[in-house]
Order: structure tokens, then sequence, then C-alpha cells
């Protein structure tokens, strides 16, 4: 089905020289037909036979130099239960104009939805939500990622309504009758009424919402299944009132109740399985304490601006990104990193939004808005992707848009069936089996088995400090074939240190002064440190004349009239390298030190030489990988030896040494030519084109924002062990979507023919005879109410198996594991008198204080420090810090 598509451009896009070409590629682009352009409305019309086909649009767009602006609109949704209702809504939204993607979110209840600006509002798209049966509500900030919990309206109807059904079948068993001589017929007849116009509205109202726009849900299923139920006993009961057990009342009531329960509980699954997010926004203040003229006043946190002054106080959260100016005190930053450990802030040091305080006040001044903070930009991370969907769900929720359909014409033919079999008419028989496979058809579980898994597990990585940007990273992680490891900063701590300074006819602060004078407009490392070196020796830095980087190999600049060059040996013309030079650098090299020269006007002059620590967990990954049986490389810029002797100490045996940002580039693209898919580990500027070409990219926290932004995966804790940890959270996601799915379709696959009657042929063949109907009936025939709880219990069954997810566990000692319930070595725990937060005995990352024979354990220094100076005070009670 074709769509028109109308853009707002400015008018001086229609007077460029170019648009006649843009136009003609639009136009021959696949999919697209009819383009026409109008300056006088300053639109672009065309029309599209597919929705990808407007992100290719905006794609030529771009290459022609306009981005044309779009934004996400998100809203929540009410009313559904199945993948057949999302692809209805989807399907309503996608025929909007100015639509460039929408993604439903069954787990979540929302849909996020990418328009063209200026064409089309929240409004509209609500309208076409509500158009087709179902209800929408906004999401403000705070409430973005909460679902709306069920009412306890339905959970008094689903009470009712059992409580009927066990009314009815009590009478049913008992001899009440014969002392009344009055029909029971009447009795069920009056209590099931109310149950099925009253409890069963919900399901009705979502069915005739759905039937008016010619679709159906799961919804009309039950609709369908209780209201047969129900008429043909009300025809019985008028018929003939004093027939026993050919009446279904019991099962209709029955029903209604337990799918509305089995929906009650299934949202309290969902919301408890994905409430992480909202757990992390709580974490965030909404006031804050601003400084200004020894004044204090309280703000709000969005009307904080760059270099306010904040006061912070023990026990308060961190309301925005900034740096401590005055004051000392721990923080605890796992609400950033995962890692529960309290960190040491003086003067200087970076604090994060979200992080608690524990001790010492301190004032600290902002330097990022609350919306624009790392703290923010997690929570935005892990919101995209719980939106997002993988490949195999579109395909889910194509196949669960027919499967109402085609549950309801077997049910039919099921029916008819029963009833034109040899000998008598069946209709009692034809009843149960119609209903049975109406009722114990499930799309639920097929329509949450991909979502509620990608969401609790992206989820469990956020709160491990590993940060998924998309569904892509999460769902292949598991699949590379290849680590790729930059070094500096990324295996190395990326923080090396001067460790000698070797000259020729200069002096040591002279050399200092040329080399960070040179390299004061470098981005490089090494060129930081000499510019620190500097400044911290009080020696004057003299602005170069002339700069000019030459990236992989170092700067030339003029000062005071004079050629400065700094950088790698191979930076520099041979003739300038002397053997004298030569000896000194590889006497360097061997001692695992890198090395940067000196020259002016053109004669070497010093050599200053630099080390770095390689990451304690750097070895301990390396061996996880290899034993996952995943090939490592390592690549640098750095010279041949310190690189052969960094990847000799972690295990690896390949690695590629003095390699130019363009040339590390290269290396990963020959990687993948030769069949291999490539993850990229990096942390600076120089890795961003490496970060971009890989399959996969993970960039460490602690490096710029172009290398995070670059990224699919970032590690906001820097430790490189999170890297085998995302690995196992990415494995055992998939593993379990596999399940899920497989789950849905094995039951429905092996219980429709069973609820349809093929046990009839076993029954009938030997003569079986069962004491009681409560499961099923001589026939082979499953009550009713046994499907409705079987298919109650598929969809809380994925939910369940999902949540699995959360029970993985890192233990460096003892390897990646998944915890399981009751058979798991629990750890010793004691409570940190501080925060009540559970520590373990064997490792209290806080340590341990010993007061009146006492030994009370810590899960950070924070709180330690914090007790040693009140212990009475927390041990009784009477003050606490809250995490």
């Amino acid at each position: 089905m074709s769509k028109l598509i109308k853009i707002p451009l400015p008018k001086a896009v229609f007077q460029q020289e170019n648009f006649p070409q843009l136009t003609s590629k639009l136009n021959s682009l696949e999919k697209v037909s009819n383009l026409k352009s109008s300056a006088n409305t300053s639109t672009i019309e065309f029309q599209i036979d597919n929705d990808s086909a407007t992100e290719s649009i905006l794609d030529e767009f771009s290459k022609w130099g306009y981005q044309i602006p779009t934004n996400t609109i998100t809203l929540g949704i009410t009313g559904m239960t199945c993948a057949s209702c999302v692809i209805h809504i989807e399907n309503s939204i996608s025929n909007l104009n100015g639509v460039i993607k929408s993604s439903v979110n069954l787990a979540t209840n929302q849909v996020a939805v990418t328009v063209i600006n200026g064409i089309l509002s929240e409004p509209e798209i609500s309208d076409s939500i509500t158009d087709v049966g179902y209800g929408t509500y906004r999401i403000s900030k705070s409430t973005r990622n909460i679902i709306p919990p069920v009412q306890k309206y339905t959970l008094i109807k689903a009470s009712t309504a059992i409580i009927s059904a066990v009314i009815i079948n009590v009478l049913n068993h008992s001899h009440i009758e014969y002392l009344f001589n009055f029909p029971l017929a009447y009795i069920f007849l009056i209590l099931a009424t109310p149950v099925q116009i009253w409890a069963g509205s919900y399901f009705y109202v979502s069915s005739w919402k759905a039937l008016k726009n010619y679709r159906s849900n799961m919804q009309t299923l039950i609709a369908i299944g209780t209201t047969t139920a129900y008429l043909y006993s009300v025809l019985i009961t008028i018929v003939n009132p004093s027939t026993k057990n050919t009446v279904f009342f019991e099962a209709s009531t029955a029903i209604i109740g337990i799918v509305l329960i089995g929906r009650y509980i299934e949202e309290k699954s969902k919301f408890k399985a994905v409430n992480v997010v909202n757990t992390l926004m709580s974490m965030q203040p909404s006031t804050a304490t601003v400084t200004q003229n020894n004044q204090q006043a309280q703000v709000e946190i969005d009307s904080l601006l760059v270099d306010d002054e904040v006061l912070i106080k023990p026990g308060e959260r961190i309301p925005t990104d900034g740096e401590l100016i005055s004051g000392h005190s721990w923080v605890n930053e796992s609400a950033i990193t995962g890692e529960s450990i309290d960190i040491e802030k003086i003067p200087g040091s970076h604090l994060f939004s979200g992080t608690l305080n524990t001790t010492g006040s301190f004032v600290y001044r902002v330097t990022k808005s609350s919306e624009n903070s790392l703290f923010a930009e997690i929570i935005e991370q892990l919101t995209k992707i719980q939106q997002s969907k993988v490949p195999i769900q579109k395909f889910v929720d194509k196949v669960s848009n027919l499967f109402v359909p085609i549950i309801i014409s077997i049910s039919i033919i099921v029916g008819l069936i029963w009833i034109f079999l040899p000998n008598e008419p069946k209709y009692e028989d034809a009843i149960l089996a119609t209903v049975s496979v109406l009722i114990i058809a499930c799309p639920c579980a097929l329509g949450l088995a991909t979502p509620i898994a990608i969401m609790i597990g992206s989820a469990k990585a956020t709160a491990a400090g590993i940060i998924f940007s998309d569904t892509s990273a999460l769902e292949n992680l598991n699949t590379m074939d290849i680590f790729v490891f930059d070094k500096t900063g990324t295996v190395t701590l990326g923080k090396p240190h001067l460790k000698n300074i070797s000259t020729l006819n200069i002096s040591e602060n002279e050399a200092i002064i040329y080399a960070g004078s040179a390299e004061s407009r470098s981005e490089h490392p090494f060129g930081k440190i000499l510019n620190s070196i500097c400044k911290s020796k009080n020696l004057s830095i003299i602005e170069p004349t002339e700069f000019t980087a030459i990236p992989g190999e170092g700067v030339v600049a003029k000062i005071n009239s004079q050629k400065v060059m700094v950088g790698q040996i191979k930076l520099f013309e041979p003739k300038m390298v002397t053997k004298e030079w030569q000896h000194k650098i590889e006497d360097a090299n061997k001692n695992g030190m890198s090395t940067i020269l000196l020259a002016i006007e053109n004669k070497l002059v010093a050599m200053f030489s630099f080390a770095d620590t390689i990451k304690t967990d750097a070895q301990d990954l390396i061996k996880s990988l290899h034993i996952l049986g995943k090939e490592t490389m390592l690549i640098s810029g750095d010279n041949q030896h310190v690189t052969k002797q960094v990847a000799d100490s972690i295990g690896m045996t390949r690695y590629m040494s003095e390699l130019s940002p363009k040339e590390k580039l290269d290396s990963i693209q020959k990687l993948q030519n030769k069949g291999k898919t490539v993850c990229m580990i990096g942390d600076g500027i120089n890795d961003a084109p490496s970060l971009t070409q890989a399959d996969i990219s993970i960039a460490m926290g602690s490096g710029t924002d172009v290398a995070i932004q670059a990224s699919g995966i970032t590690l906001t804790n820097n430790k490189l062990s999170k890297i085998a940890h995302g690995l196992l959270i990415s494995q055992t996601t998939m593993k379990i979507i596999k399940q899920n799915l497989l789950w849905a379709s094995i039951y429905n696959l092996a219980l429709l023919p069973i609820a349809a009657g093929l046990m009839h042929l076993v029954f009938h063949n030997f003569d079986v005879e069962i004491d009681s109907n409560l499961i099923i009936t001589d026939n082979g025939l499953i009550n009713p109410i046994i499907a409705a709880l079987a298919m109650a219990a598929s969809s809380i069954s994925v939910i369940i198996n999902s949540s699995r997810i959360n029970l993985l566990s890192e233990n460096p000692s003892k390897g990646l594991r998944m915890k399981i319930p009751f058979f798991s070595k629990k750890e010793k725990q004691s409570i940190d008198p501080v925060c009540d937060m559970k520590v373990n005995v064997s490792n209290p990352h806080g340590g341990t204080f010993s007061y009146k024979s006492v030994t009370y354990y810590f899960c950070g220094p924070g709180c330690n420090h914090a007790f040693q100076k009140e212990p009475e005070s927390f041990i009784s009670g009477n003050k606490k810090i809250k995490m």
C-alpha cells in the first residue's frame, strides 16, 4: 500500500544549484514514486511503497548537505495484550504522514515514534492509536519508564468471577436441588450473568474496538470462547432447566476470572522485571542547594546552569555533573559504575549525577545541565534499547497478527467436526472443544518472548556499568570472532608518567619548555603530560607561531622563530637519529617504556621516556576470551618493543605496532575482508574511526565523548573484566529469547491439537474412564478451565524464564556463572551499620572496623569513615545514610 509523504523545506534549498540533481536522485530510489516539489509551498512530496524508504530519503538529503530535523515522541498505551496489538498500532501509526519509524513495546506498554518536525503532532499520533481501539497517556520526563499498574478493580472483577465459579461448582455437586425442588440452572444463570456482562466487559470492549477496524486480538478469543459457553448454557437453561452437567456457566465464569488474574499477575511481573529504569531515575534528586554570595537557595535541578555552585551534604545525591571546588568526601558511584565502592573526592575531582555523598560536605561547580549529564545519557540509552527490536521480533509480530484469525477458523472447524461425527451429534463436546481451542491459544507468550528478555538483559548490563546503545550490540556481542584492543588507555591505565629525560646540549628544563610549548595544542597523552610538567615547575609555556599535527607521528611547531619537532622516531629523518640516540631509544623500549623525541632546527636534543601500567584485569579477560574460543589482537601507535611486551604480559600472541589512526582503521577492514566479525575496544579520539568501522565497538568510560558516541557499548566503570560479563549477558539474553520462542511455539503447537480432541482417539479405542472431569473428560477433551490456566501460565512462564537473566553473577576468582536458587552456595553476609546494605563478609569493599569487641563490615570506605566518627549514632539507628 503506497503512502503520500510531504516534507517542508526552507526556501533556500529550492534555490540551490544542485536541487534538480537531488530530486532526480530521490525519484530514482527504490520504492519512491511521483515525486513533486513546490517552491511556493516550500514542500516536497512523494509516494512510498514501504516505510523503510523514508529513512533512505532522509539519508539522501544528508548526503546533499541538508539535515531534515526529526524528533521522537513517546506515548504510553493501555489495552495491549499480545503481539497482534503491536502490529495493529504500528500499522495505524505508519499510515500517518511524517512518520519515519515507530516501535511498540509490549513489555513497557509504550510506543516510540520518530517523526519529521512540523508535520505530525503528539495528539494526531494519539488519535491514530485510539482509533484502533487502544488508550494512550502522556509520558512526562519523570514517568516515561513507569508501567501503569493494573487497576485493583481488575482484581475485584477476577475475584468475583472465581467465587461465582466455585459456588456453581459446589452447588452442581450437591443435592440442594432436591431439597427445594428448584432447578439449579436458574441459580447458575443468576450468578454467571453479572460476571459475563460486568467482569467480562473488558474483553467485549477491546474486541469491539478491534472489530470496528476489521481486526482481532487475544481478547477476541476470550470473548468468543466465554460467550459461546455462556449462550449455549443459557439456551439449555431455557429449553430444559432440569438438565445437569450440560451447562457451562462454571467454565465461562472461571475462564473470565482466571484470565483477569493472569493479566494482573503478568502486568505486575512485567513491572517488577523492568523496574530498573525507575530505580535509576529515583536516584536523581529533584532539587539542589545553590550557594551564591553566602546565601543558599533550593532550586529545581532543571534550573541549574553551568558554573552554578551547589552544596552537597552527607547522605545527599549529586543532582548533575560537576567538579568539586571545596571540601572533601567519599562518594558512592554505583549508580554510574555498578561498583558499590566509595571513591574519595578532593578539589578538582569529577562528580556525577545520581551518585551518593556518604560522609563530608562539599561545594562543587556544575559543568553539565541535568539533561546532558552522564546519568541522563545512561537512562536515555537504556530507554532507547528497550524501545527497539531485534529482527526476529518483527517476524514474530507479523506471525502473531495472523494468529487470532487462524485460531478462530480452527475452533469453528473443530466444533463442526464434533457435531458431525458418526453416530449422534455431540453438541456438548463440540462446545467444550471449541471453547478450549479458543482459550488455550496464547499469542501473548509469543509477543512477550523477545521484548521482556531484551529489557531485563539491557537493565542487568546497565546495573553492572555496561551500557548497550542498540539491540544489535546486545544481540551479536557473543558472536564476534575477534576482539581487537587498543593499547594505551584500554589495556593500560592510560596514565603514563615521565620516567626519564635524556638531553644533548640543552638543560632538562629547556627541553621540557620546548616540548611542552610545542604540544600545547595537541591532544596526545604524552603532550598533555609535558604541558602539565611545565605548569607544575612554573616554567613558562611559549605560544607557537605555527603548529602542525601529523597523526600517528607527532607535531611540528615554530617557537622563538625556531623549528621544533616533537614525536615518535618515524617523524624524523633517519639521518637525524644518530647511533647514540638509537641505542638510547632501544634501551628504553626494551624496558617497556615509550619514547618521544625533541628536535630543534633538525637536530635531536632530547628524549622523553614514559611508562604506563597494565590494568590488573587485562590478563584475566584475555584468558576468558580464549576459553570462549575468541581470537584477540592488540593494536597500538607505540613502538614494537613496548607493544610486544604488553601483548606478552597479558597473553596475546597477535599484535600490530606503530599504527596511525588510518592504519588502525585499515587493520579492522582487513580482518573483516577475511570474513571475521570484529569487536573493537578503544578509548580515545584516534580510536573513533576504528570503533565506527568495527562490527561492534566498546568504549571505555574514561574515554572521550567522541569515542563513547562512536561505540555500541560503553563501560562506565573502566574495568576490562566487564567485557566478559557483557558477553555473558549477551549470550544468556539471546539464549533466553530462543527458549521463550521455542516454549511459546511448542505450547501452542502441542496443546491446540489436544484441546481440539486429539486424546479422544486414545480414550475411545482403549475405553478410558475418568472419575473426575476436573481436568479431562471421558471423551478426552480438556476442561476449558484448565485451558484458561494453561494460557495464563504460558505468559507468566515467559516472564519468569526471562527473569533468570537477573541471576547472572560475576566472580573474578571463580569465573562467570548463573546462580541457581536453592543450589548456589550462599556467601556469609553482614549489614553495613551506616547504610544497611548487605556486605559479603569474605570481601567487604569498605573494609572492617572493630568497636567494643564487635567487628563491623562496610560497603565502601566512606561508610567506614563515617562510622568511625560517630559509632554510637549508627549502632543505635539514630543516624543512617540511605543508599
